[in-house]
């Protein structure tokens, strides 16, 4: 039971431990999935948003340039004009620096970017930049380091360029909003202009892979991919063009893993939860198996007293389910086996009555058979006894005498026999050499064997087997068989032998003892009642028919058997099978 409450007990928990992990496969797969789109849909609407919030803020800025440019024209070059120009500038939002250049160089600057902090424009940008049609986002050096950087905003405004050094955090208000991911403004030949939470630093470019991938037909106004890149692995990215700029992008990524650590974040975080289920299920599945392993252990206890005969069992039926149908069944099984019992008893009793007095019958039956003869013999030679000494005539008186004496001592020996086979006492088992037995028994009843015509013997190989016997009864056994042999050969034509043989041998786990005549055989229909008491195939007077019954008997009480073979004309065989000692 206690195999069976285990197994019970790993299947709900298997069944459990299943059900959260499919759960949680499921879960996760869903809520990965949820992530990515939602990561995909905010990159798709952060990117094109930054984009515009920092294109009106370029636009504002060329608004300005113009309302200088015009105050520019119209004004002499004077300290008024420097006034003027002087407070255009402060209305400009996130501009450190402004130069002004026209044909013939620089017009004005101004601003609070000076020393190792300010932007150099190289002679041979500054050449692109005059020719530039449209406004242009770039990097320009600075003194302060060799690899350091400035945003520079350069537009074209009739005659005149303007070049204005932007402050680190000019665009920081637009990114505010994708600060949760990785945004950026990317030039067209892939260098980094501005990234989020980065304020200058060193020069970054994009990778190949990546700006391959960021490549925009003309007019596109978005673009939404996952790449594959060496450093980041799989990105979810998005890009959009600022507005009025040539080739600059808002870009906008995140790793594709990030869907997958917020499901494992939220899977951590719900652990408790799953191992309480599981616990709470563990419980569960405890309490099921003893509710079904409990009504099963009292039906084995049950089952074990019906097989040691108590019939009367009474199990409670605590539920209506297949189990306690079982019980309820079981329960009148018992009743029916009980009072099946009860009607095998009182009918075996019957058979029991039945039968003794059948063997009452047989037994008086054999014995006035047995015995009514000699008695009649006797019977008659007292009534010749009698009348030779009324007449006082007695030559044969002797002779009366002797009949009367033989037939007595008959009378004696069937009841002697008859008392022999009905209190046959329990054998005395000791181990013996079966050759020792078999030579023993050859001196006993080889002088009977020949007084008849016979003749006894032993065949070699019996000293290495012994069994357990009772000395003396085996010896009844083999009297009964070797004389019986004799008999039978009795009738044998002249010249064929009269040999009863004895053997032993080893069979399997027996000991056997074989006696074999040469006789005439048993006819196959009287075989199966040679070892009936009382019958016999013998004259009258010959035989009681005790003999072979008190051979089975005392085979059956060494815990052994006897078989006989026999075929008629070719002699008849008995094998006595007894435990090897």
């Amino acid at each position: 039971m206690a195999r069976i409450r285990n197994k019970v007990n790993l299947l709900t928990l298997g069944v459990a431990a299943a059900g959260i992990a499919g759960t949680i496969a499921v879960t996760t797969d869903t809520f990965v999935a949820d992530k990515r789109d939602y990561i995909v849909e905010f990159n798709s609407i952060a990117a094109p948003n930054v984009a515009a919030s920092i294109g009106k803020h370029l636009d504002h800025l060329e608004n300005q340039f113009r309302v200088m440019d015009s105050a520019i024209a119209h004004v002499q070059r004077d300290s008024d004009s420097g006034g003027i120009i002087k407070d255009v500038f402060g209305s400009l939002e996130g501009v450190g620096r402004l130069s002004i250049y026209d044909g013939s160089g620089i017009v004005a600057s101004m601003g609070s970017v000076s020393g190792p902090e300010r932007a150099e424009v190289p002679r041979e940008l500054m050449a692109e930049l005059w020719d530039a049609k449209r406004r242009v986002l770039t990097q320009v050096p600075t003194p302060a380091a060799p690899r350091g950087h400035a945003l520079v905003l350069a537009n074209r405004v009739r005659s005149r360029l303007y070049l204005a050094q932007l402050a680190p955090d000019a665009f920081s208000e637009y990114f505010d909003a994708a600060r949760a991911i990785s945004a950026m403004l990317v030039a067209e030949d892939g260098n980094v202009l501005y990234k989020s939470g980065v304020h200058g630093g060193d020069v970054e470019i994009l990778p190949n892979e990546l700006l391959a991938a960021l490549m925009m037909r003309e007019k596109q106004a978005m673009l939404v991919k996952e790449v594959s890149t060496p450093d980041e692995g799989r990105i979810l990215v998005a890009a959009s063009p600022v507005p009025g700029t040539e080739g600059v992008l808002v870009v906008v990524k995140a790793p594709a893993a990030e869907a997958l650590a917020m499901a494992l974040q939220v899977l951590r975080s719900s652990l408790p939860l799953a191992l309480a289920i599981s616990i709470i299920s563990v419980v569960l599945g405890v309490l099921f198996t003893r509710r079904l392993v409990q009504p099963i252990e009292e039906l084995r206890e049950a089952t074990s007293r019906i097989a040691k005969g108590h019939w009367a069992v009474a199990l409670p039926a605590r539920t209506d389910d297949e189990i306690g149908g079982l019980v309820r069944a079981f329960n009148r099984m018992g009743a029916e086996l009980e009072a099946r019992e009860t009607e095998l008893k009182e009918t075996h009793a019957q058979l029991v009555r039945s039968e003794r007095l059948a063997a009452v019958g047989t037994l008086s039956a054999g014995i006035a058979h047995e015995v009514k003869n000699p008695l009649n013999s006797i019977l008659g030679f007292a009534q010749l006894a009698e009348r030779e000494v009324q007449t006082g005539s007695s030559p044969d008186l002797k002779q009366y005498v002797q009949f009367i004496l033989n037939e007595t001592r008959r009378a004696g020996k069937i009841i002697t026999e008859l008392l022999t086979y009905a209190r046959q006492k329990p054998p005395t088992l000791s181990s013996a050499s079966l050759g020792e037995l078999l030579r023993s028994a050859k001196e006993m009843l080889d002088p009977q064997a020949r007084a008849a015509g016979g003749e006894v013997a032993v065949a070699p190989g019996a000293d290495s087997v012994s069994a357990l016997v009772d000395r003396d009864q085996l010896y009844q056994v083999l009297s009964n068989l070797v004389i019986n042999g004799v008999h039978a050969m009795e009738k044998n034509p002249a010249g064929q032998p009269r040999v009863v043989t004895m053997s032993g041998a080893r069979e399997g786990d027996w000991a056997v003892i074989r006696v074999r005549d040469t006789g005439t055989g048993i006819p196959p229909e009287l075989l199966p009642r040679i070892f009936e008491p009382f019958f016999s195939t013998k004259r009258v007077g010959e035989g009681t028919g005790l003999g072979l019954a008190m051979c089975q008997q005392i085979a059956d009480s060494h815990g052994g058997r006897i078989e006989v073979t026999s075929n008629p004309g070719d002699g008849t065989e008995f094998r006595v099978y007894l435990r090897p000692g």
